[in-house]
């Protein structure tokens, strides 16, 4: 069978993006592919990630193992994650998205399209309803509800949501034409069923982010990874790893490195990644020796840093509706405990499988309080990290996840397609 994922944000597979890491989609392609499919991937030209292109026009690149990435182009880049350009943007491929699906040859058995392009879910429910194929709509995370937290206070409830009808109209349209729906969390599946307006179904199911395994860093790596960012031999290394955006808080993590410098000398907090405010950060961190900016990290470099980190922070702001951010499964997939500021599924994972400690959003005193804790007992930081590593191997390990993803794939479009059949 023929399977299209729509997924336009992720790396590509096979070193295109410079990148020897596999990302979800990779990792469900494989597995589909291994079990005797077609797959489309339709993804962009444009690198989400790196807000850079990879191509100036429409490109294809076909694979050894049956599968093909279609790259659609639009010139209409955007540099921030939530804004008005980035709808225009989404807007304008998934037009050349149903203009190009529309003169394919071969027609898929199922579509999956991913939340949070509802541009592009909205233009496979289109097709999917024209070609009576089913959709699967997963959900990595919650727009448009991720618009209103860039409203003011006074406009994120009824009155912001007035103002996006339209785009939760769309989200109406692409959960009612779809088949079913399947989410990294319980969290986003209760959240989708509530905009759906219908009971669960049996074929609405859990898909978690899965990770691939990580292989520690050689003594070389890591040696020169010291000596690049300067980080001490002796050094105890608290990181993040992410983005500067607007709900992050990586603020609290340099103010916390300024109270503690004194007390814990040997502790580094290494900052990974690029952002709008980094020229902010950079500020705030000015004068802290303690403080490490290393900007992104090639995929060898991230091994490392993950290998060395003896604690992970997930540091958001109030307003994050992350459910599992990915780089959860970065951390927990080397064995190092979290500590977070996120409520819902990933607050109650840390309080019952015991990989971390949470803390309250914004509040630095909380967030200093988990670091000492986790600092200064290394009994309970070890048992954290076995917990981690333990947890990551039983239920988030990719090879698992996705060969169970593309198994529920299989069966919805074998059932769809035998009912095709006695019609």
């Amino acid at each position: 069978m023929k399977f299209w994922l729509i997924q336009i944000a992720e790396l590509l597979p096979g070193g295109v993006d410079c990148s020897s890491r596999k990302w979800p989609l990779n990792f469900l392609s494989d597995s589909l592919i291994n079990k005797g499919h077609d797959v489309v991937w339709w993804s962009s030209t444009y690198i989400h990630t790196h807000k850079k292109y990879r191509s100036n026009a429409y490109q294809e690149l076909k694979f050894q193992n049956n599968l093909t990435v279609k790259c659609l182009h639009s010139s209409k880049a955007y540099n921030r994650n939530v804004s008005i350009k980035r709808i225009l943007y989404n807007r304008d491929l998934a037009n050349a998205f149903l203009c190009k699906a529309r003169s394919e040859e071969h027609k898929p058995d199922l579509i999956l399209s991913i939340i949070p392009t509802l541009e592009m879910c909205d233009a496979a429910g289109v097709l999917a309803k024209t070609w009576n194929v089913p959709l699967i709509t997963h959900v990595y995370d919650v727009w448009p509800d991720s618009y209103l937290n860039v409203l003011p206070k006074c406009l994120r409830n009824n009155i912001g949501k007035l103002l996006l009808w339209t785009e939760y109209r769309r989200l109406r349209n692409i959960l009612t034409a779809s088949h079913s729906l399947t989410a990294v969390s319980e969290q986003y599946l209760k959240w989708a069923i509530s905009h759906r307006g219908t009971p669960q179904k049996i074929t609405d199911q859990i898909f978690p982010l899965g990770y691939g395994e990580t292989l520690s860093p050689v003594v070389e790596q890591t040696r020169a990874f010291r000596e690049k960012y300067k980080i001490p031999q002796e050094a105890i290394i608290v990181s993040f790893i992410g983005t500067f955006g607007k709900f992050y808080d990586v603020g609290i993590i340099i103010k916390a490195a300024k109270r503690l410098r004194n007390s814990f000398k040997n502790v580094f907090f290494v900052i990974a990644g690029k952002g709008d405010n980094e020229k902010k950060l950079k500020k705030l961190a000015m004068d802290l020796p303690n403080v490490i900016f290393t900007g992104w990290l090639d995929s060898d470099d991230l091994s490392v840093l993950k290998h060395l980190s003896y604690l992970g922070c997930l540091s958001y702001n109030k307003a994050a509706t992350q459910s599992f951010p990915f780089k959860m499964f970065d951390y927990i997939s080397s064995g190092v405990p979290i500590i977070s500021s996120l409520k819902g599924d990933l607050y109650e994972l840390i309080e019952t499988k015991k990989i971390g400690l949470n803390y309250e959003a914004e509040n630095l005193e909380s967030f200093i309080k988990t670091l000492f804790t986790l600092l200064t007992d290394c009994i309970v930081r070890q048992r954290y990290s076995e917990n981690a590593f333990t947890l990551f191997n039983q239920k988030y390990n990719a090879n698992l996840v996705y060969n169970q993803f593309a198994d529920y794939l299989i069966s919805v479009a074998q059932g769809e397609k035998s009912k095709r059949v006695i019609l």
